[in-house]
């Protein structure tokens, strides 16, 4: 409420202009700015009073979803309420300035950029401080910019560096297939969706950034390597390895030469290895290696307790014919033979 007795009326001057007020009469501070508060006595202005009425304000950052690297572009940021003549700046994800303007009367500030670098990118809009307006950061604004239209060929590997054929590759609705491990495809330079499947299993899904004409894109196809040795420690070749996934069989093999076997191209997961009876397991992708040592075979405990007992023979025939020389006998106490007590 402006007060002023003895005067004729109150002249509040704002950046809107001036408002004709009667003392007693309640004002809304509506404007942001200074308000000068003149009496008005016998039609003259009398000595102001200065208010400085402070306000906040929001940005919202208008900008294209999609833009081409080299192609200017208009970006707007609009402040509510709209207040004009205040300088607006529109910042890269580093915070670095890429465009500054003054708002219209409208209160939206236009601006041109010119972006030097494919990919997606954030930009957010920043009022220069100012004495009077308060402004609460205003949510970033993501624009995917694309480069030229080219030709990409695109690799698909296992884990270890082999290509996988037989894969479909899905470039965001784009799908192609890898018969030979590699395919081509007519791209412009940007960020995508990429998602490989095998066999109906997807394995590899990611967001990439294509900026050059090859891509390789390694899968969640992992090897496990099981190593045999007898029961010395030696190397066992030609022994059966069966791979299973659970209770499902996946796959049987031999080893070679050196006691190896190699299990190919299996996605993450628990597996169980077994030969002769011994198993063991592995979780892809954090175990790939595994070893199993085989039990002594049946020829050989036989040969062992055979060679025991022969041993044991000998021992006995020798302590024998010890016993004959020395004149020692060894006498074999019956029943009939113990003493008896007699009363």
């Amino acid at each position: 409420m402006l007060a002023c007795r003895g005067c004729e009326a109150i002249v509040a001057r704002t950046i809107h202009g001036d408002r004709s007020l009667k003392h007693g009469e309640a004002v809304s501070l509506d404007t942001p700015g200074p308000w000068f508060i003149y009496p008005l006595c016998n039609g003259t202005l009398g000595t102001p009073t200065v208010v400085l009425v402070k306000s906040g304000v929001s940005i919202h950052l208008e900008a294209p979803g999609e833009v081409v690297v080299g192609k200017p572009f208009t970006v707007k940021a609009r402040l509510s309420p709209p207040i004009p003549m205040l300088v607006v700046k529109v910042l890269g994800e580093e915070g670095q300035v890429l465009a500054a303007a003054n708002t219209r009367a409208d209160g939206v500030a236009v601006m041109k950029l010119n972006l030097t670098s494919i990919g997606r990118l954030y930009l957010r809009a920043e009022l220069q401080p100012t004495g009077v307006f308060e402004a609460s950061s205003g949510q970033p604004v993501s624009i995917i910019v694309w480069g030229k239209e080219m030709q990409v060929w695109i690799t698909v590997t296992d884990a270890e560096g082999e290509k996988l054929h037989g894969a479909v590759i899905a470039v965001d609705s784009l799908a192609v297939e890898a018969t030979e491990g590699v395919a081509w495809v007519l791209l412009k330079a940007g960020e995508y969706n990429l998602t490989v499947l095998w066999h109906g299993i997807t394995v590899y899904r990611g967001r990439q950034l294509i900026g050059n004409f090859s891509v390789t894109l390694p899968t969640w196809l992992y090897s496990i390597k099981v190593n045999v040795v007898d029961f010395t420690g030696e190397p066992a070749p030609l022994e059966q390895i069966e791979l299973f996934n659970g209770s499902v069989l996946l796959a049987v093999a031999r080893t070679n030469e050196d006691g190896e076997v190699i299990f190919t191209r299996l996605p993450p997961g628990t597996y169980t290895v077994r030969a002769k009876g011994l198993t063991t397991a592995l979780k892809l992708p954090d175990e790939r290696e595994a070893t199993l040592q085989l039990p002594p075979p049946a020829w050989f405990i036989a040969a062992v307790a055979l060679t025991l007992l022969t041993a044991a023979l000998l021992i006995i025939a020798e302590w024998r014919a010890t016993g004959e020389k020395t004149g020692l006998k060894i006498v074999r106490e019956t029943k009939a033979d113990r003493p008896t007590n007699e009363r």
